[in-house]
């Protein structure tokens, strides 16, 4: 295997692993938030600065990556433009310059994961949809290793009993980016019971911790995404349709055989009682309008709204939102047509990769909407991999990309350009996110101090300019 063949399989290798261990993690604490929350985020700069190495050294990663870029949609190309340069000018007027550029070069680099991703995803896709589906598995049993554990103890059980993630909305969001790959493999594998059974329990898993956990927002962005995929795809409307309605139904019956409230009772007689259905906004309205009231047309920077906003939160739970207070308007209206153009993209689309991936990554991003999917660090890295296995399917059918075709000559202005441009972003990137780690460190002993403990980069203090 050649030298990037073998980078890219390990970064791809590393990061299916650590989701695999955050997934089920029993060896940090819960009573632990910070580094429980934190491990994740060093988790993910490793693997970006893996990435950043990976790219200097391989000139064939160059050209691939440069291939890639090269030949998104003009649409695309310049949407994505506007975004950058609306955030470089946001981040240099900004009150605090370098902490705003050193949160751009985190998002940008895991723009990078995205192309890597896709560029694996050429020879591994299969294991990538594998590995999605384990990593459903153990999130699965994080919720029901918990219940059972405090059932024993005869405890009450919230929508807090699980391991491994401080709050139960971090576990919801990896699921959003889960559910349509397990379906799509539950397809897939109709033709093979063993498999056919396995993907359509995983399935049933999925539904029995969005009830456990009430998870009301994720359950509709992945319901949402399920129905459009069978109104997409005709040939297979009735098994989508099908394979929904039998998730619900074996999911709700998983939920309270096994999770709650049929243990509870055979443990300890703990009668039978029906959960509310929560119809509050938990405060996203008034979030949502105090973003809206301190945003201004240029932003604030990079952490602008974590360091302006008298909320408890680290986010405004809405990811256009956190765009315009941080990078301004043109930034935040150039996310919104994007978004807007890819779903156009993939209603249009004949291929049915193409509309799985997209679906997939739509739903992710229609969830964070109202929630902080884009900002938690697990949920990021699903989402530069979602984002790679939607950007491979459309490479995947021009001839361009073809592993079998050699790659486009490296000669010209416009390579050369890149190659400056990729060494520039890369030492600023490796730089920034090995500062921030550096301070995260070096601050722990300080934190003792602080109360104010809300996730954003990281879990808490996010605004002290001594640490940040």
């Amino acid at each position: 295997m050649k030298a990037e063949g073998i980078l890219l399989s390990s970064l791809l290798f590393l990061a299916l692993i650590g989701l695999l261990v955050f997934s089920f993690n029993t060896f940090i604490s819960r009573d632990d938030i910070i580094l429980l929350y934190d491990a994740k985020r060093f988790f993910v700069c490793f693997l970006i600065l893996f990435a950043w190495c990976a790219l200097l050294y391989s000139n064939t990663l160059k050209q691939q990556t440069y291939d890639r870029l090269i030949h998104l949609n003009q649409t695309t190309r310049i949407l994505l433009t506007i975004m950058l340069f609306g955030a470089l000018i946001a981040n240099t007027l900004s009150e605090h310059p370098l902490r705003s550029h050193t949160d751009f070069f985190y998002l940008l680099s895991l723009g990078l994961l995205s192309v890597l991703f896709s560029i694996s995803a050429q020879n591994h896709r299969v294991r990538i949809y594998i590995y999605l589906s384990w990593i459903s598995v153990l999130l699965f049993l994080s919720v029901l290793t918990a219940f059972w554990i405090r059932v024993y103890y005869q405890l009450d059980t919230t929508i807090h009993s699980i391991f491994g993630f401080a709050n139960a909305r971090f576990l919801n969001q990896m699921q959003v980016w889960l559910v349509l790959p397990t379906l799509y493999l539950a397809i897939t594998q109709r033709r093979k019971p063993l498999l056919f059974n396995f993907f359509r329990l995983t399935l049933a898993m999925h539904v029995a911790i969005f009830m456990a956990l009430d998870a009301r927002g994720v359950t509709i962005a992945v319901t949402t995404g399920v129905l459009l995929w069978a109104w997409l795809d005709k040939p297979l409307r009735g098994l989508i349709l099908k394979l929904l309605w039998q998730s619900i139904v074996f999911g709700i019956i998983l939920k309270l055989v096994i999770l709650e409230p049929l243990p509870a009772f055979l443990v300890y007689g703990e009668p039978f009682s029906i959960s509310k259905i929560r119809t509050d906004s938990p405060g996203r309205l008034a979030l949502w309008k105090e973003s809206l009231e301190i945003a201004q047309w240029w932003g604030y920077g990079g952490d602008g709204f974590v360091c302006r906003t008298s909320s408890a939160f680290g986010h405004p739970h809405n990811s256009a939102l956190l765009l315009l207070v941080n990078w301004g308007v043109i930034p935040a209206l150039s996310y919104l047509c994007l978004l807007l153009y890819t779903f156009i993209h993939v209603l249009q689309s004949t291929l049915r990769k193409v509309r799985v991936t997209g679906l997939s990554l739509l739903t992710g991003f229609a969830y964070s909407l109202i929630s902080g999917v884009l900002t938690m660090p697990l949920s990021q890295l699903l989402m530069a991999l979602t984002l790679g296995l939607f950007w491979f399917s459309l490479t995947s059918r021009n001839r361009t990309y073809s592993a079998f075709k050699p790659p486009l000559p490296r000669a010209g202005s416009y390579f050369q350009a890149f190659l400056y441009i990729t060494i520039i972003c890369a030492v600023f990137s490796i730089s920034a996110i090995t500062y921030k780690s550096y301070l995260r460190i070096e601050g722990y002993e300080n934190h003792v101090a602080h109360k104010k403990i809300y996730p954003q980069f990281w879990m808490g203090y996010n605004c002290e300019k001594s640490l940040y």
